[in-house]
């Protein structure tokens, strides 16, 4: 049995709140979506090599600056929108929390800033669950470029 995430965004990345799933193979591995080039560029500088948790997560340390960078893609073929709506509404709960809906990713998704640098914009797309989180302070340009690679990505599952 393959482990599947229902993910919150936390310290930087995503937290994992492990569920069983079934397996898609046809869905890119996360450290193949989101590789050492792209992580760098959201962090701003070299980062270490990867932490990969079998395909379904991955996560960059950014060698100089502090800053981490993380990708999860889970199965969520069972998720409701009114399961997603709640998820978004107790992030929003959180200390420091705000949540926004991003125009052009769907139905479902939502981007959190944190005044604790712990940002991250989550989707649920095509059966699938992707968390992209950074943490560092957001800029207009780092949130930019989040939802450039998102697009990027879910042109991918």
């Amino acid at each position: 049995m393959r482990l599947c995430a229902l993910p919150s965004i936390a310290f930087g990345f995503v937290a994992l709140l492990l569920v069983p799933c079934g397996a898609h193979t046809e869905t890119p591995k996360a450290c193949e979506l989101l590789n050492a080039q792209t992580a760098a560029s959201l962090a701003g500088g070299p980062v270490n090599s990867p932490f990969d948790l079998q395909g379904i997560g991955c996560s960059y340390i950014s060698q100089g600056a502090g800053a981490t960078v993380g990708l999860t893609i889970t199965d969520a073929e069972k998720t409701t929108p009114a399961d997603f709506q709640h998820m978004r509404e107790m992030t929003g709960k959180q200390d420091g929390a705000k949540t926004e809906s991003i125009p052009g990713l769907g139905e479902h998704n939502f981007f959190v800033e944190r005044t604790s640098q712990e940002n991250g914009l989550v989707v649920l797309y095509h059966q699938k669950m992707l968390s992209l989180g950074v943490k560092k302070t957001m800029t207009p340009a780092l949130k930019t470029q989040m939802i450039r690679l998102m697009k990027q990505f879910l042109a991918r599952i």
